[in-house]
């Protein structure tokens, strides 16, 4: 059986239709009215895959569907069903008022805004069940070429890896069992036209200091406020990345050599993002409270929590790399990161929350004790609040003042810390090298992995500049962006046109600095602090039987001989050997396509120079893949060769390559 999604199946010999009458329809209904995008059918099946297969995909669209009716009534009982200054007037006896009503609101304003959001909230609602019902079919479609073509049933599909799926494909195309591909396909292929748009977003978000400002700013407080969000992100792919392509993906001639289209679109981006924003920001503010605030019940102290920002997530997301694959990746880097962090935390911070907790402590012990005594004493009201309302609050701020009270215990020096986040982030700038207890260090650290009410007061903030950003500054540079999309675009026969770091072009994008010998003509096309080469690293170890390139072959070739003579007894130079090679311990464990070594180790030998530590991890732990532990010593020692110039291409064309130390951080 094949998918419905993009024409006439070709039976098997032997095979017969099905039988099933329902099974029978759908197979007919899709193939006439299925789309031919196989770039959208792949996008589906990994959606598909992160749902955790058919009941997750309905599940969550459900209960998706089901948060925006709640929010839509939830504001228009708090907006619009409630007269709040009656209520805030009325003695202890409301019941009496009429306290519910929707005609107390008088001002027309007021009640103009409160229904407009109401009106695009339920349009968006109604856009996302429409879009729910179009897709039924296709799930339906999706879950039997999941079953039957690649045999994966749905129980089974959260237990595998998305490579594995991948590989089913491939390996189906290739033996004549799977209609999806019209070519043949390898699983670069694949992932190329999942991450097409991606891909793109990524080369163009590391260029962008030199292509973009993503920053406002104010001259009164001389400073810059980011604009950077998500709001920011969607309206650059929409006016730059989305009308690339023609139908077959190709670069659209018209887009091309007229960079007035993407000024024009930013320009009508702008204005409807100028006269949305505050339905954005409310909308933004609603799901953010939703979203946290049981977590902030049940752990106050949970508002001093960080995590990783959108700069930082498109900064360490390389290319073909999946979203969920980069979540990984970051929640492995989250426990060093916040040890890193901690360390400078300020004494005076320390002693002051060590202050309020004593103080809000004894509040909180003589509330209880009185509440103990007489529940009633809780009634008496100071200031014109009972005593429960001091007891609420006292409790939250103690919460909070607790986690800021405590010293924490460092086993580890700041570079060991550093080292850590950096084996499973991939970045490691020079600069940082020696200097891992600086402030200076911290303080860009810390614009990457920042509090979580930042983040989303970032995301707030975001709403309101991208109106400018996209009126005023981004069409200044919408011709020397265009360029860019064009000059980082190949064209393959078997996916149309791509990013060219995403195909891992090292003769037009090398980067010396990090063992490639080819150099980019030009600073602009270079890789940034070595994206494709770590993008190369990750996909040959996550894909060690595909072959992409000559010189990305000639690159892997380089780094294993360089790998061999650093250290004999390591496995990685047999994991990370040829295409289509399974030496020592290595294996793939069925189910999974996990590359797999026994114990395996990579041990650097003595201490390097430039400061940098030597390697030893062992990759047998328990609370990680196998290839995760792989990928994460891999990618530790080409910091390390990077860091300490160990790569013979490094002292031969480096030049001034070394992008590192230019990298502005100012627009984090």
């Amino acid at each position: 059986m094949s998918s419905p999604f993009l024409g006439p199946a070709r039976p098997m010999p032997g095979e017969e239709l099905p039988s099933d009458d329902l099974t029978s329809l759908l197979l007919q209904e899709s193939t006439s009215l299925a789309p031919s995008d196989l770039d959208n059918y792949l996008t589906e099946l990994y959606n598909y895959y992160t749902n955790s297969g058919f009941h997750g995909t309905i599940t969550n669209s459900i209960l998706d569907l089901t948060s925006l009716a709640f929010l839509w009534f939830l504001f228009l009982f708090l907006a619009l069903g409630v007269d709040w200054a009656q209520l805030s007037a009325c003695a202890p006896n409301c019941e009496n008022h009429s306290l519910l009503t929707f005609n107390s609101h008088s001002n027309f304003l007021y009640v103009f805004m409160a229904w407009s959001f109401l009106l695009v909230l339920g349009g968006f609602f109604a856009w996302r069940l429409l879009s729910f019902g179009l897709r039924f079919k296709q799930l339906i479609a999706m879950h039997n070429f999941v079953s039957n073509d690649l045999g994966i049933k749905d129980r089974e599909i959260a237990t595998v890896d998305f490579s594995f799926i991948v590989q089913k494909l491939v390996e189906n195309d290739a033996s004549g069992k799977c209609t999806v591909f019209r070519e043949k396909h390898s699983e670069l292929d694949v992932l190329s036209r999942i991450m097409r748009r991606d891909n793109y977003w990524i080369a163009l978000h590391d260029a962008r200091d030199t292509l973009m400002r993503s920053w406002v700013a104010v001259p009164i407080l001389d400073k810059r406020i980011s604009g950077m969000s998500s709001t920011l992100e969607t309206a650059i792919r929409t006016a730059f990345i989305e009308p690339m392509f023609t139908y077959d993906f190709r670069l659209d001639e018209n887009f091309i050599t007229g960079p007035q289209i993407a000024r024009g679109r930013l320009k009508w981006i702008g204005a409807v993002c100028l006269v949305f924003a505050p339905f954005i920001a409310c909308y933004v503010i609603i799901r953010a409270i939703a979203k946290n605030i049981d977590i902030l019940r049940r752990d106050p102290a949970s508002a001093g929590t960080k995590a990783w920002t959108l700069q930082a997530r498109s900064l360490f997301r390389e290319y073909n790399e999946l979203p969920h694959e980069l979540d990984k990746r970051l929640t492995r880097a989250k426990p060093s990161a916040d040890a890193y962090v901690d360390k400078f935390v300020s004494a005076w911070v320390v002693v002051v929350a060590r202050f309020l907790s004593f103080v809000l402590g004894c509040i909180v012990a003589v509330l209880l004790a009185m509440g103990l005594a007489n529940e009633e004493m809780l009634e008496i009201k100071v200031a014109g609040r009972n005593l429960i309302w001091f007891l609420g609050v006292s409790g939250t701020a103690l919460a909070v003042a607790r986690r800021f009270s405590t010293t924490p215990v460092h086993t580890k020096p700041p570079a060991e810390d550093i080292q850590d986040v950096a084996k499973d982030t991939h970045f490691l700038p020079k600069r940082w090298l020696g200097k891992e207890h600086a402030w200076e260090t911290y303080s860009e650290f810390n614009r990457l992995y920042t509090y979580s009410l930042y983040n989303t007061l970032q995301e707030v903030i975001g709403v309101f500049v991208t109106p400018y950003l996209c009126l005023i500054e981004l069409p200044k540079q919408a011709s020397s962006i265009v360029a860019f999309l064009q000059n980082c675009t190949v064209h393959r026969d078997s996916v149309g046109c791509v990013c060219s770091f995403a195909d891992f072009r090292f003769d037009r994008h090398g980067n010396p600095r990090y063992g490639s010998k080819h150099r980019a003509a030009k600073r602009m096309q270079a890789s940034e602090d070595g994206k494709m080469e770590k993008s190369f690293l990750s996909f040959n170890l996550r894909y060690p039987q595909c072959q992409a390139n000559d010189a990305a072959e000639e690159y892997r070739r380089d780094f294993v001989t360089h790998l061999k003579a650093d250290s004999d007894t390591s496995p990685m130079a047999s994991t990370y050997g040829p295409p289509g090679t399974q030496s020592g311990s290595v294996s793939h464990v069925a189910g999974t396509g996990i590359g797999e070594v026994g114990g395996s180790r990579l041990i650097g030998q003595g201490a390097s120079a430039g400061g940098y530590p030597s390697l030893s991890f062992q990759s047998n732990q328990p609370s990680m893949s196998l290839f995760e532990a792989e990928a994460r010593a891999a990618h530790h020692k080409l910091l390390q060769y990077h860091a300490t110039g160990a790569l013979p291409a490094q002292n031969t064309r480096a030049g001034d390559m070394d992008e590192e130390e230019d990298r502005v951080f100012g627009g984090l």
